[in-house]
């Protein structure tokens, strides 16, 4: 579903067109449909670049990346992008935020409302529809985010470290929507995440990468995660040390 080549990224200079030292250098995997994939890596190493470029935002270099075996020229329909940062309009209520997207591509009224009130009853926002993002705490914030993307039925859902501002039990609440989520939509996703527990608990794929330029230092397979009680096993904790080591350098 998702093939990235030998992607290289170095940014240009608007002042005088010189190019940056390489920000990722030869990035190559590729995904099924419906696969958890998560990317980490120090910071600075160019994960959300890397979820730009996929979300036909940023061009590479060098390199390529095909969906459902088109080349990635520009932002595509069957792709949803979520930043840390919710990237909610104040002015506008819950169910404007979440509508937004659908309004944009001009659906109808009535398919606007259906989706968008299934998906905020779902997220246990529909007591706040008629509220603004100012009222709402940091998950529920997220949770918008969240529905606006999922309304628009993609394919893809790529989020740049969407949990990182959050409390711990929130944190792990949203963690849980979103395998749900997973399953019921039957989505592919890309998570960027600065945390080795988030990772391991989200990702069946987890690709790490080393410090700028980032390079793949690893392709991680974690195929037994994808149930809120993978937690509490031993492998949960098993994989974030062996992450944890690989990231410092201890192991290979």
């Amino acid at each position: 579903m998702i093939e990235i080549n030998d992607v290289t990224l170095r940014y240009k200079n608007i002042k005088n067109n010189n190019l940056s030292p390489n920000v990722l250098e030869d990035i190559s995997f590729s995904l099924k449909p419906r696969e958890r994939c998560v990317v980490i890596g120090p910071s600075g190493c160019g994960k959300s670049s890397l979820l730009y470029i996929l979300a036909g935002l940023l061009s590479p270099t060098k390199g390529s990346v095909y969906i459902n075996q088109k080349k990635v020229t520009g932002p595509r329909d069957e792709v949803a992008l979520i930043l840390q940062d919710h990237g909610l309009f104040p002015w506008k209520t819950v169910y404007d935020n979440a509508e937004l997207g659908l309004l944009l591509k001009k659906v109808d009224k009535e398919t606007r409302q259906r989706k968008v009130l299934e998906l905020l009853k779902r997220l246990d926002l529909i007591d706040h529809i008629d509220k603004y993002p100012t009222q709402l705490s940091g998950g529920q914030r997220q949770r918008v985010a969240i529905a606006r993307a999922l309304a628009q039925r993609p394919q893809i859902l790529l989020m740049d470290e969407p949990f990182s501002a959050l409390d711990a039990l929130t944190r792990e609440r949203l963690q849980d929507t979103l395998l749900e989520l997973w399953l019921d939509k039957e989505l592919t996703y890309i998570l960027v995440t600065h945390s080795i527990e988030e990772a391991v608990f989200l990702g069946e794929k987890i690709i790490v990468l080393s410090p700028q330029p980032g390079k793949v230092i690893k392709i991680f397979d974690n195929s037994t995660s994808g149930s809120r009680l993978y937690r509490k096993t031993q492998d949960f904790y098993a994989n974030c040390n062996y992450l944890r080591d690989l990231l410092e350098g201890e192991v290979k």
